[in-house]
């Protein structure tokens, strides 16, 4: 998984930060989101972004993407009613000190099986209070 901000051609007040998550054998994923130029994103800013790739056979799949600083736990529910807790991890510490950016964001990757993609998702704060739900449009949840 890779984290990157570029310039972006459309507005001089954002950046475009992305997330890529990529292998042989899910393909490639990039849910993305302007944050402010200046790279200080508060906190809160970022909601939830994420993909569900199946790998071409249809047994494995890669759920991946990120949440604001505030979403500690995901619940995503699959299309046969399984449901998944995964934990988002904060960038490490180092580069959290030395890139203001990272600080506003938690990323995941969580494989299961792909017999069944995930429908919907439910991202909680640490005091179990909900903060955002979003649904599986295609490829991307919003």
């Amino acid at each position: 998984m890779t984290a990157t901000v570029r310039e972006n051609d459309l507005s001089c007040e954002e950046w475009l930060f992305g997330l890529k998550f990529g292998s042989v054998e899910f393909g490639y994923g990039e849910p993305g989101t302007g944050i402010p130029a200046g790279g200080h994103v508060p906190p809160g800013f970022l909601g939830v972004a994420a993909s569900d790739i199946v790998n071409r056979r249809g047994t494995r799949a890669a759920f991946s993407g990120y949440t604001s600083r505030d979403g500690v736990k995901i619940v995503g529910t699959a299309e046969d009613g399984r449901r998944f807790v995964v934990w988002p991890r904060l960038a490490p510490a180092r580069l959290r000190r030395r890139y203001d950016w990272l600080r506003g964001f938690r990323y995941f990757v969580f494989f299961h099986s792909g017999s069944s993609v995930i429908e919907s998702l439910s991202v909680f704060a640490r005091s179990g209070k909900l903060l955002e739900t979003a649904e599986n449009e295609g490829l991307f949840f919003n």
